[in-house]
């Protein structure tokens, strides 16, 4: 999961509420929000280590549940996420 703020911790209730998806969450990358851990996973560094992290873990999805006003660092993300094997999906905050 990228991200600690609301979206981020949203994202983890919904995987942890519908394990028939078949998504097994392993950790998080600080976006720079500075929340909490989402859920309380384990942190594997900042968003700058995300190439690093999925690489080395072998993570095959990669949930990007930053803020939606961080958009150019979850580009960033993105990017970065071209260069492996890991699958990206993007958390859309719930309409108020």
């Amino acid at each position: 999961v990228v991200g600690s703020g609301p979206l981020a911790h949203q994202a983890v209730e919904e995987i942890r509420a519908n394990p028939q998806e078949g998504l097994r969450l392993v950790g998080y990358v600080e976006d720079g929000s500075g929340g909490e851990a989402p859920g309380g996973l384990r942190r594997f560094g900042e968003i700058e280590d995300l190439p690093l992290v999925v690489t080395t873990l072998e993570i095959g999805d990669v949930i990007l549940a930053g803020a939606p006003d961080r958009s150019e660092i979850l580009t960033g993300a993105v990017r970065s996420c071209a260069r492996t094997e890991a699958r990206v999906s993007l958390v859309a905050p719930t309409p108020t």
